[in-house]
């Protein structure tokens, strides 16, 4: 029978596993679809010592979760840009054109960038929304175990 060391037990070991696997793939990945994942995993790793606080811990990691999932689904990626030639073949004028997950198509004319705040933005606000219903479920139900 095989004994893990002392202080050791195998949930926290799952845990700190996962925390760094999602902070490796999330640094590696950042340019592509990284970041969530990123912001994962530190989050976990700022609240391992709370792990054990269920009404602490948890409407964190989902109010995370919640913001990078919104932000998977709604971030502007996929950008292509086209250019018309006028007749000397000089581009006259360029059209940027950018899509995501959920269908919404961003464009714009010349230099144009598509802007990451309204998807920021989102995110926070579900983000927070999704951890303030998190607390409140968490609560009742140690409530009705009372």
């Amino acid at each position: 029978m095989t004994t893990s060391p002392p202080g050791w037990r195998t949930d926290a070991i799952v845990y700190w596993t996962l925390a760094l696997l999602l902070t490796v793939f999330g640094f590696l990945a950042f340019a592509w679809i990284g970041a969530p994942f990123l912001i994962l995993g530190v989050t976990m790793f700022l609240m391992g010592p709370f792990r054990h606080r269920t009404r602490l811990f948890w409407p964190v990691i989902v109010g995370v979760f919640a913001f990078s999932a919104v932000f998977l689904v709604a971030a502007p990626f996929n950008c292509e840009r086209v250019g018309n030639l006028s007749p000397e073949g000089v581009v006259e004028e360029e059209e940027a054109t950018c899509s995501n997950l959920i269908g919404i198509d961003y464009s714009g004319a010349g230099d144009w960038e598509p802007s990451y705040i309204p998807t920021l933005l989102a995110g926070l606000g579900i983000g927070a929304a999704a951890g303030v219903a998190c607390h409140v479920l968490i609560r009742r139900r140690l409530a009705t175990r009372s």
